[in-house]
């Protein structure tokens, strides 16, 4: 809640027409102390989050405002959501959908949050419409957006065998599939956490233990690894980290597996660091859960 109440304060004038637009007066309380502020004033007073509340509170004046002109306009929205509980964001995104609705409104939607970004998507933004913009040093593109939806599913998984970045980025997926199913004390379950962790099996483990669990998981035929036998036997740690240092030099844009490939790749190696420098083989073999976070 803001501690503030808002009063439109030339409400007859535009009930009479002569005003088009309310001016908004603000009283702040707190407790039973009431005290009219100026806008400015309160601008200042105001955490990030109630400036958003406030900022949104404008936005829905002036949409009723110029619904009553009959008057088109094109609306861009730039991350109208930050700040916000998760309450407050689902109905500002029913808010949008609200203003989408009407004839008179085009709306340009921008977001860094992909989790508003597919829930816009479920909701009411058709996947067609959906861009993703990508900056380099070129300059910045708009392209088709990806992985909106489940990315595992649609895109990791289709890619296990042809990409070695999205085999290794469908690990910790693989691991709470299994998870779910089988449970924590499942073999498959207990090799995919030494893939993410440094454990004292993590050095024998290789990419055929790992294209095994896939083939066992999805009932798949089996396909050999897209570098052949030789590169189907390489350690698993090896192949991560080989992978980590084609993922620097990848080209720019979303690629989620380069993302995700880099975090299981930082981890093992301050795992290893912080191994080293404890230099307590019993004590680090003793470790069976809560190693370290993702």
């Amino acid at each position: 809640m803001v501690p503030f109440t808002l009063e439109a304060q030339n409400r007859t004038a535009v009930m009479l027409g002569d005003d088009t637009v309310i001016t908004l007066g603000f009283t702040y309380h707190d407790g039973t102390d009431k005290k009219a502020i100026p806008k400015s004033s309160l601008i200042e007073a105001l955490s990030t989050g109630e400036k958003k509340a406030l900022y949104v509170l404008n936005i829905m004046f002036e949409v009723e405002t110029r619904i009553k002109e009959n008057r088109e306009t094109l609306i861009v929205v730039d991350d109208i959501a930050d700040s916000f509980d998760y309450q407050n964001k689902y109905a500002i995104i029913e808010y949008l959908k609200d203003i989408a609705q009407n004839s008179l409104f085009k709306l340009v939607i921008m977001t860094h949050n992909f989790d508003f970004f597919r829930t816009l998507e479920s909701r009411f933004v058709n996947y067609n419409n959906c861009f993703m913009a990508t900056k380099s040093s070129t300059g910045i593109t708009l392209g088709k957006a990806t992985g909106i939806r489940n990315i595992f599913v649609n895109d990791l998984k289709k890619g296990f065998f042809a990409d070695a970045k999205k085999k290794i980025a469908s690990i910790p997926f693989i691991r709470n599939l299994v998870e779910y199913t089988s449970g924590e004390t499942d073999q498959k379950f207990r090799q995919l956490t030494s893939m993410l962790h440094c454990r004292a099996d993590s050095a024998t483990l290789t990419e055929t233990d790992l294209d095994q669990i896939y083939n066992d998981m999805f009932v798949a035929k089996k396909k050999s690894a897209k570098n052949g036998k030789a590169a189907a036997g390489k350690p698993i740690m090896d192949l991560i980290h080989e992978q980590a240092g084609h993922c620097l030099s990848a080209p720019a844009g979303a690629n989620f597996e380069n993302k995700i490939v880099l975090a299981i790749a930082t981890r093992l190696a301050a795992e290893t660091f912080m191994l080293k420098r404890i230099n307590d083989p019993a004590f680090a073999g003793a470790i069976t859960a809560k190693q370290t976070r993702p």
